[in-house]
Formats: structure tokens, C-alpha cells, sequence
């Protein structure tokens, strides 16, 4: 169940999506409509004061939260919950309201004080017999962590992927509403497809933190390729890397943004409206390096930005992107413009 929830004492619910029903019992109706019930009444009375502390310390250092947590259902059923979400922010200090997904396990509670667990088995945190932590003497926890659960990790990625479907048949609707489509709202669906051509390549299960390299740039040239295809014209779009090749899914978002970046670049700027000419996507590994380059055949960089003394905000976005990853950034003329970023590859 994907829910969005006020940033209040009550936490009364905003939005819920169709899995409410499914995951609690309780329609959009219940939680939305009539305010009657919040987030906290879905969890156990012994527990509420718990989800609230660690929601609330998530909150603090800005960063996403995954609690598990006996959860009361509307026929008063008690069964294991897990509460995965993060805050959402209109500024750097002021928040504005909490979203993430609920999920039901189909495990019964095995008492009132804490999650059975086959519950730990399925979200892949299992506490070793042996080796249980003490609080109150301050012992070490060693935690077992086998693979997670594919089936209901799919379920999770599937969410995603139809959240942000569901957001590209917003932006096509409200760009054919317009009088003339405004070159952005073109972008955004690109982004948007990048976004979507990750999570279609995140393994499962999800045991290994690589993704396929080349099956993830094949898809955003080819959704790049379909979306901007009145433009492209008589341009192609090819990629070249290695069938095998993997990468950090951890560093995939920000490289699959360079490099729709780096496309919309080329469509914009490389070629006059209707010549011929090429864009390629290289990527390459050399020991524990990284090399992605974009080349096009087109006009060229403007001499101030090959030379590093001026951007525009796309580049400097690639920039920024870069550092995410730890890379760098070169851009050049080679019988066109090249942009090549190089980036080490995550120790584990």
C-alpha cells in the first residue's frame, strides 16, 4: 500500500492508493475521506509509541526509515507489518509530509511485545541464535542477514515502476494540453523513463547490488530514441558496451541522469533540424575505473565550455551528478562534441 501522510501529531492520511483495502481492510474512504483513521491506528497499541520514535529520528537526519511493526487491521486481525517511507521537504528545514508503502506480511504475530521470525526472515534481517544482543550489557549485535525475499522485493520494484508510469501519463497529459510543448516537459519524461529503465534492471533477487550496464544504457537510448524521434530525425542513437558489463546499482541513477543529460544535449544543440549525424554511448571499464562517454558527429562544443570557463545548466548539472559518484568530467571536440566521465567503482 503506497500512502502519503500529513507531517502532524495525528498523522492523518492524505493519500492511499488502491492496496489500502488489500493491505488493511480500510478503503480510501476510511482513511482519507473521514480522517477518522491515521497512521498510528494501524499500528499495536504497544508498539505505536516505537514506529513514532523511529519515524520521528528518520525525520531528523532527513533520511528514509523501514520498520517493522504489529499492525491492526479493521477487522482487529494483528499481523506483522512492515512501514517503509521518508519525510518530504519543501526546504532544508521544513517538512511538509511523510510517503512511503505499508506491507503486509502473511505471518501471524507470535506475541504482543515483538515480530515473530519468520517476519525477519522475509525482509532479510534474522538475528543469529547465538549471537543476540544484550542492551542492558552492551553487547555486540551480529546480525545474520540472508538473501531477501524475491517475491516480495518484486512486489516493491513493481510499485515503483507504476508510480512512475502513472507520473509519465501525467506529464503526457498535461503536455498535450498545452498550446505548444514546452521543450521541459519533454525532459522530464525522459528522466522519468531513466528512472523506470533502472528499476526494470534491478536484479532479482535482489541479493547482488550490480545491475546489467548495458541492457540499463540500451534502454534509455532506445526510450530517448522513441521520445525524441521528430527531432532525431535523420540522427541515430547506438550503444556500445560490453553484453556482460555490471555496475553499482548504487551509482546507476546518477550516471542514467548524466546521460539523458547529456542526449537531450545533443538533440539541442549537436545538429541542424534535419541533417544526418550519430550520437553513441560508450561505456567501458579499465581495472577499477569506469569510462562512459557520449560523442556526437554535430556542430561541437562552444570553445568556452571545451575549455572549462563557461556552462550552461545542464552540464553543470552533469558536473554536480558526477560528484556523487566520485567522478570527473571532460568535455572536448573530436568531429563533434565528447563528453567522457570516468568514476571508480564502489568498494564494497
Amino acid at each position: 500500500m503506497a500512502f502519503r501522510c500529513r507531517a502532524d501529531a495525528a498523522l492523518g492520511f492524505e493519500h492511499v492508493d488502491e492496496g489500502s483495502k488489500r493491505v488493511t481492510g480500510y478503503t480510501h474512504a476510511d482513511l482519507v475521506e473521514t480522517g477518522m483513521i491515521c497512521l498510528p491506528d494501524l499500528v499495536a497499541p504497544a508498539g505505536r509509541d516505537a514506529v513514532r520514535r523511529q519515524i520521528q529520528d528518520a525525520i531528523n537526519r532527513q533520511g528514509s526509515f523501514a520498520i517493522p511493526f504489529s499492525m491492526l487491521t479493521k477487522d482487529r486481525t494483528q499481523t506483522d507489518g512492515l512501514l517503509i517511507g521518508q519525510g518530504m521537504y519543501s526546504g532544508p528545514l521544513t517538512i511538509t509530509g511523510i510517503e512511503g508503502y505499508i506491507l503486509r506480511m502473511q505471518t501471524p504475530v507470535q506475541s504482543s511485545s515483538g515480530l515473530s521470525t519468520e517476519m525477519y526472515d522475509r525482509i532479510g534481517h534474522v538475528p543469529s541464535d547465538d549471537h543476540i544482543a544484550n542492551p542492558e550489557k552492551g553487547s555486540e549485535k551480529r546480525i545474520r542477514i540472508p538473501e531477501p525475499d524475491p517475491e516480495a522485493m518484486s512486489g516493491l520494484i513493481s510499485g515503483v515502476r507504476n508510480s512512475l508510469q502513472l507520473l509519465e501519463q501525467v506529464i503526457r497529459m498535461k503536455a498535450a494540453a498545452a498550446a505548444t510543448t514546452p521543450v521541459e516537459i519533454r525532459d522530464l519524461q525522459a528522466f522519468t523513463y531513466t528512472l523506470d529503465a533502472h528499476y526494470q534492471n534491478v536484479s532479482i533477487p535482489l541479493g547482488s547490488d550490480r545491475i546489467p550496464a548495458c541492457a540499463y544504457f540500451r534502454a534509455i537510448t532506445s526510450n530517448f530514441s522513441e521520445l525524441f524521434a521528430d527531432q532525431l530525425n535523420q540522427v541515430t542513437v547506438t550503444t556500445h558496451c560490453e553484453d556482460d558489463q555490471t555496475m553499482e546499482a548504487d551509482a546507476s541513477i546518477p550516471v542514467g541522469m548524466m546521460v539523458t543529460e547529456l542526449l537531450i544535449n545533443c538533440v539541442r544543440h549537436a545538429f541542424i533540424p534535419g541533417e544526418a549525424g550519430r550520437i553513441e554511448l560508450w561505456f567501458t571499464r579499465e581495472n577499477d575505473m569506469y569510462n562512459l562517454e557520449v560523442r556526437d558527429s554535430g556542430r561541437g562544443l562552444p570553445d568556452e565550455v571545451s575549455n572549462g570557463q563557461q556552462m550552461g545548466n545542464g552540464l553543470t548539472m552533469v558536473e554536480t551528478l558526477a560528484m556523487q559518484v566520485s567522478g570527473t568530467v571532460h568535455f572536448s571536440n573530436d568531429k563533434g562534441a565528447k563528453v567522457r566521465i570516468s568514476f571508480p567503482e564502489i568498494s564494497p
